[in-house]
């Protein structure tokens, strides 16, 4: 019996030194979860091949999913747009990039993206950027750097305010919602990130040609609908609590990737500079550089919920017992009074001779018995010594009687 047990124990100790540590990658996802499940598919089956010492995960998530999960610490790496990035590092929440995502599109890996701003090919009012004053939007958050921050950027430079001289329609991710927002008439004009419309249009969900762009660029270099600058594609990068040789490890895995074009996957390169990107946050007073230079009330909350609870108990716990103990005194105030009250009724309605006199024999107070027994007024008694008793109006008899009934009180 003992000797299975040592067997068993022996086989649990040696699977717990083979057991490989899980890493999860969340991915920031602008089309449906499945889609990019699929899309990240062959990178997973790469690093796990490639790095069999580690077990890769992948994980889309939306903008606020993974805001909750850097906070939380339920992922290890993220792949996310540059503003997103910036965010979570303003914010002491990640370490600096160690690799750029090259974006592959009609078989070019691309290292920048941008913005499109589009309509309605029979929407005849709307061909420039100054005709968008007043004008619906649609857009999936102003937390998108390619789907509203860029647009905003360029608008903001011909004197539009899109959240003053605009209406936004918020239709959330995934991107193809705004799309469909536009083209269902609901809005009058879309913002998405480069190569999407292309994609949708592969995937025959929709016309170009039912759709004008505005303020188009050309690139030769850029394959795709345009209509701001060129950004630095995604970086990723680890949370703070990731080993920095596994960091290292998996910096070392996508830097060398083999050609995987023809699975979907443009690669990887050495991270690219993402300060144009922190001119536009900066400019426009996006997170983390809005006036308040804080994380939105939801993710502060999401962030530190225990420490608002332990706070919310400790305070509670101090005013209930601040109200206790005013509570008592307030008892005892009034138990004061109360007897203050009875001993002023006896104190007035004697008809003893009564004066209060301090340590020192000056009289403080006197009755009305007092003054008529010793003709002494109020005026003339308070602030005097007790000797002035002894003042001739009355025989030695008479103050001899007083002070011995005083000596024995």
């Amino acid at each position: 019996m003992q000797c299975s047990r040592l067997i068993y124990l022996i086989f649990i100790l040696a699977l717990s030194l083979h057991a490989k540590e899980t890493y999860t990658i969340g991915i920031l996802s602008f089309r449906p979860a499945q889609v990019t499940l699929q899309e990240w598919e062959p990178l997973k089956v790469y690093l796990n091949n490639r790095l069999s010492n580690y077990h890769f995960e992948i994980r889309p998530l939306t903008q606020v999913e993974l805001s909750v999960a850097v906070k939380a610490k339920d992922v290890d790496f993220i792949l996310t747009n540059p503003a997103s990035y910036i965010f979570f590092r303003e914010n002491n929440l990640v370490k600096i990039p160690f690799a750029t995502m090259l974006d592959l599109k009609n078989s070019q890996a691309m290292q920048e993206f941008g913005g499109v701003i589009f309509s309605r090919k029979d929407a005849k009012n709307i061909n420039k950027l100054q005709d968008l004053r007043g004008k619906k939007i649609a857009t999936v958050g102003t937390d998108s750097l390619g789907g509203y921050q860029m647009q905003a950027y360029e608008l903001y430079k011909v004197g539009i305010d899109t959240i003053k001289d605009t209406e936004l329609i918020f239709t959330e991710m995934p991107h193809d919602n705004t799309v469909y927002e536009v083209l269902h008439k609901n809005a009058d004009v879309g913002f998405v990130r480069t190569s999407l419309l292309e994609q949708m249009e592969k995937e025959k969900k929709i016309d170009l040609q039912d759709l004008r762009i505005i303020n188009p660029q050309t690139n030769s270099n850029f394959p795709f609908l345009l209509s701001t600058a060129l950004y630095p594609e995604w970086p990723i990068t680890s949370l703070l609590h990731v080993n920095n040789a596994v960091t290292t490890d998996l910096s070392a895995a996508l830097l060398s990737m083999p050609d995987m074009r023809h699975l979907g996957l443009g690669g990887f390169s050495v991270a690219q500079d993402y300060e144009s990107i922190r001119t536009i946050l900066q400019t426009m007073h996006f997170p983390p550089f809005n006036e308040k230079n804080i994380f939105n009330f939801q993710f502060f909350v999401e962030s530190y919920l225990l420490w608002i609870i332990v706070c919310g108990l400790v305070i509670f716990a101090m005013m209930s017992l601040v109200v206790s103990k005013l509570l008592q005194n307030n008892k005892k105030l009034k138990s004061h009074h109360k007897a203050l009250t009875l001993f002023e009724n006896i104190f007035q309605n004697t008809h003893e001779a009564i004066f209060i006199a301090s340590p020192n024999t000056y009289i403080l107070e006197i009755n009305a018995a007092f003054t008529q027994i010793t003709g002494y007024t109020k005026e003339e008694a308070i602030g005097k010594k007790i000797n002035m008793l002894k003042s001739g109006k009355h025989d030695d008899a008479f103050y001899a009687s007083m002070w011995l009934s005083l000596e024995q009180t």
